[in-house]
């Protein structure tokens, strides 16, 4: 606002006025706080990567770089479970860790909708990024569609404005398809955002 410099700020607008952190700073947050590791190395080895037990018994979180190596680990594996298989995953990850996946009485970690409000009568634009942050191209096409299509018109509705950008969450081509592409051009999107280089 000072130097009205502009920018676009993609939205995962389930997470918007909410204080919830997106699956992988859940992780981040029981990783960085917990102290149970003799808890979490059982759970990493019969509930998320049992073919990797080798790797698992190698994981003593004893610093800030290994905790960051396991965090990559984890994030990767995490990545390619379906959501509800996900959220049963971190929830037992937490219970193990004897810790909360995020304190309710932690500072909001998102934006709310009146700073959305706010700042885009000042030059801010803002896009789409899906509703809950999925990997496109791991869900079913209408599933795909829902989450473009709502979280398209949630912004659209708070802001007074078209929405005609998206990012794609997490970005690499492998994870949206032609078919989630197509759904964009169908909806009126003008360009979409990647991770990828070049």
């Amino acid at each position: 606002q000072k130097y009205q410099a502009p920018a676009t700020i993609f939205l995962a607008t389930r997470y918007i006025n909410a204080n919830l952190l997106l699956w992988y700073d859940q992780l981040a947050w029981i990783l960085y706080n917990t102290e149970s590791v003799p808890d979490m190395a059982i759970l990493l080895k019969h509930s998320i990567a049992p073919e990797l037990i080798r790797e698992v018994e190698c994981f003593f979180l004893s610093s800030s770089s290994i905790r960051f190596n396991v965090l990559c680990f984890l994030t990767a594996k995490l990545k390619t479970f379906a959501t509800k298989e996900r959220e049963r995953t971190l929830s037992r990850l937490a219970q193990a860790c004897k810790i909360k996946r995020w304190p309710r009485d932690k500072e909001r970690p998102m934006l709310s909708w009146e700073e959305v409000r706010e700042m885009s009568k000042y030059g801010i634009s803002f896009g789409s990024h899906t509703m809950s942050h999925p990997v496109l191209s791991a869900i079913p096409t209408p599933e795909a569609r829902r989450e473009i299509v709502e979280s398209k018109n949630i912004i659209e509705e708070q802001i007074q404005k078209p929405v005609t950008t998206f990012a794609y969450p997490y970005g690499k081509k492998e994870d949206y398809t032609d078919e989630v592409t197509k759904i964009l051009i169908d909806e009126g999107f003008e360009y979409a955002c990647t991770t990828t280089m070049g």
